[in-house]
């Protein structure tokens, strides 16, 4: 019987009264998987665990996608990292909806358990891992301001009552030089990011299948609508026809960037939903590839989403 450690985040989400920590033991077991149930009591303690842990064969990410951030750079620490499976059960779960993921933690409990193991890119900011995307820009802000209290009562539109409000606002550009395969570009943009998932802030951004999860390349992409009537059109472009479909969008695949504000930025960056706390006055930004993990992923999409 191989070992498995559930990670359970008791803050992710809505709050609910059971856990599921007892049909869940059954499930484990009945797969032979001995389960060890550990819940996180404060931000950055999953990373301490998986960094640490022996003895075990898998580790279950309980949680939104800032319990997997963390459970992802805690595995990227280990010399040997450890077989990852995902139980998306937060607010929003980008990274499971991209995925295919049940909402019943159950039923998704056996998804992944019947499924697949996969090798996964996973990419940096600064030397720090993320599991999906890092944004820049005012809506960007909306996943860590949000308040936890209305999470807990109305889930996933909590975010979007508050990005309405930030996106009727409009948002300023900013001046900016990326540089990708040693080639500087100078322009401006009112929103910056850097993906690994079709899904981002709980809309599909890509309809086409460009994004792959082992090709070995992010989608790097520059927004520079500001005005809210701009904002609105590109809007309801983005929900209709995806991110490449708009005017004022450019998207480019790569492995390596560069980016340097030359101004300072209204918000922190978020990264995987959370706020980058980063002191960076000279605002520059490295992204590049971290090491593949392998991860016990559901078979639903894995068509659309790998290549191998």
């Amino acid at each position: 019987m191989k070992n498995v450690l559930v990670i359970s985040n008791p803050y992710s989400g809505k709050e609910v009264i059971n856990d599921n920590m007892d049909e869940m033991r059954k499930i484990l077991l009945s797969n032979y998987l001995d389960p060890i149930f550990i819940k996180t009591e404060h931000r950055g303690h999953a990373i301490d665990i998986v960094e640490s842990i022996e003895g075990v064969d898998l580790i279950i990410s309980d949680g939104g996608d800032g319990t997997l951030h963390e459970v992802v750079q805690g595995n990227l620490k280990r010399k040997k990292p450890i077989c990852i499976g995902h139980l998306p059960t937060g607010t929003t779960n980008d990274f499971g909806n991209s995925l295919g993921y049940e909402k019943d933690k159950l039923k998704a409990l056996k998804q992944i358990l019947e499924g697949e193991e996969k090798y996964v890119d996973f990419f940096s900011v600064n030397n720090v891992p993320f599991v999906y995307v890092v944004g820049a820009g005012q809506f960007l802000n909306i996943p860590y301001t949000t308040s936890k209290e209305k999470k807990n009562k109305y889930g996933h539109m909590a975010y979007i009552a508050d990005g309405v409000k930030a996106w009727a606002k409009g948002t300023p550009k900013y001046a900016l030089k990326y540089e990708i395969d040693g080639k500087e570009v100078e322009t401006e943009a009112s929103i910056v990011l850097v993906a690994n998932s079709k899904r981002t802030a709980g809309f599909n951004f890509f309809k086409e299948d460009i994004v792959k999860m082992d090709d070995g390349l992010f989608e790097f992409v520059l927004i520079n609508a500001s005005g809210r009537l701009e904002l609105f059109a590109a809007a309801g472009k983005l929900l209709v026809n995806g991110i490449t479909k708009i005017n004022k969008a450019k998207v480019i695949q790569t492995d390596n960037l560069k980016i340097k504000f030359y101004e300072p930025l209204l918000h922190d960056w978020c990264i995987d939903g959370e706020r980058f706390e980063e002191e960076n006055k000279e605002r520059e930004y490295e992204f590049k590839q971290c090491n593949k993990v392998k991860m016990l992923l559901p078979k639903k999409n894995l068509d659309k989403l790998f290549i191998k």
